[in-house]
């Protein structure tokens, strides 16, 4: 199971725990079942990239009003979930890949007075040595992405619609 399939099923844990606590007979098996706990993308719900991202589905939110019978609680009971979640990340996943980033960059020569370095493009002081595949050439621009996603705003297309979005315009 990956970490972020953990970091989701501990949230599912501590919800449905919370609940039990001040509700000790109460029936979450419809929490248990929510989308919000899936890492599949939807057109028509939240799942849980984007809990993940902080949107709390209103279906979880429902369902949870619906045992608890109070919003002010309800509310206090997913917050405190997604302040597990923020925290399951920040530790298990994003504090331990900036380590990594801190490592690779002491193991060829980077300091910091050279991240800070103004360099613009391509050009470095010091030498990097390329990760994963080699670079190649894009008919793409640089910013194509930027429109696509004022677009998607502005008209709620879907991230699938990004390639045909680029596609158009070449």
């Amino acid at each position: 199971m990956t970490t972020t399939l953990v970091i989701i099923n501990s949230c599912r844990t501590y919800l449905c725990d919370s609940i039990k606590d001040k509700i000790p007979n109460a029936n979450i098996s419809d929490i248990i079942s929510d989308h919000a706990w899936t890492m599949n993308l939807f057109d028509d719900h939240v799942g849980g990239l984007l809990l993940v991202r902080g949107f709390v589905p209103t279906s979880l939110e429902t369902k949870v009003n619906a045992i608890i019978r109070n919003q002010e609680t309800t509310t206090l009971l997913i917050n405190k979930m997604m302040d597990k979640l923020f925290y399951l990340f920040c530790s298990l996943i994003w504090t331990p890949r900036n380590q990594m980033v801190i490592d690779y960059e002491n193991s060829i020569g980077i300091t910091p007075i050279m991240k800070k370095s103004g360099v613009i493009g391509t050009h470095t002081p010091y030498m990097v040595e390329p990760l994963g595949l080699p670079s190649h050439t894009t008919i793409y621009e640089p910013k194509s992405y930027v429109r696509w996603v004022d677009k998607a705003i502005n008209f709620g297309n879907n991230w699938s619609d990004f390639v045909l979005f680029l596609n158009e315009l070449y």
